[in-house]
């Protein structure tokens, strides 16, 4: 094999020739440094006009150079889980790639992976390494509205809001922005907070929280809008009432029933 080191000792009979091709003078022969390919060894005896040679062919082999097919970055939540091939089939996948070249993604976690693929011919190894590249996938909850008053009489802040605190789970490394036309006239106070104060009677400021996502992930972008009210002694809590639900699969977001209400906490009372 090409890659071989080992330095092969070749014997002439009789003993006292000369050695020519790619050997030493002392008849050692290295595959790896001859390299790949059909090579002439020649021994000769003799002297002057009275010599007598002969040959042997050495066939060095290639070593396999296999090519990993399908090594592209991958998103945490791909379904199903991708299949990894090589240019030479048979060969052996390192972990935590699976024997058939299934890529768990499952249960991986997101991160970089060396791996290995590994491929014999004709006797000879071949090993192709790379990076196994799993993105996660962005996700967040936000609650979709709240109120907020245009007026702090008692300078308790009820005119301000801090949109982070719209998030009720997932990813908290998004980006706020206002898309309302024309903006609102909230004031932006530095973080995620907007100062309300003044802002007319029933402007409803319209924001987008985005997760950018690495692809072949995709970007997460969420709506979150704030009703400007001047009644501001109390928290606004007028819902609608749902409709009778069937017991064997149903299913009910209890934000949807939001008529006019300020963020909150819902909690389950009885069953």
């Amino acid at each position: 094999c090409a890659n071989d080191n080992t330095k092969f000792q070749l014997t002439g009979i009789p003993a006292g020739g000369t050695w020519s091709g790619p050997v030493t003078s002392d008849g050692k022969f290295t595959p790896s440094a001859a390299g790949e390919g059909v090579h002439e060894i020649i021994y000769t005896i003799g002297s002057g006009n009275c010599t007598k040679d002969t040959s042997i062919f050495i066939t060095v082999l290639p070593i396999p150079a296999p090519v990993i097919i399908g090594l592209d970055p991958f998103c945490k939540t791909q379904q199903p889980n991708p299949v990894l091939s090589a240019s030479i089939p048979g060969g052996t996948w390192s972990a935590p790639v699976q024997s058939d070249g299934t890529v768990p993604l499952d249960i991986l976690a997101p991160g970089s992976y060396p791996i290995s693929y590994t491929v014999s011919q004709g006797g000879c190894e071949g090993t192709v390494s790379g990076t196994l590249v799993i993105y996660p996938q962005p996700s967040v909850n936000i609650n979709p509205e709240a109120i907020v008053c245009n007026q702090d009489p008692f300078n308790k802040g009820k005119s301000k809001i801090d949109l982070d605190d719209a998030i009720l789970s997932g990813d908290t490394n998004g980006t706020w922005k206002e898309i309302t036309n024309p903006l609102s006239g909230a004031v932006h106070l530095g973080g995620n907070v907007y100062d309300f104060f003044g802002v007319p009677t029933g402007t409803v400021a319209v924001f987008t929280y985005t997760l950018t996502a690495q692809a072949p992930c995709t970007t997460v972008v969420d709506t979150f809008r704030v009703t400007v009210d001047e009644e501001c002694d109390c928290p606004k809590l007028d819902f609608n009432q749902p409709n009778p639900l069937c017991n064997d699969n149903a299913l009910l977001d209890l934000n949807s029933l939001k008529i006019k209400a300020g963020l909150g906490i819902w909690s389950l009372v009885s069953t």
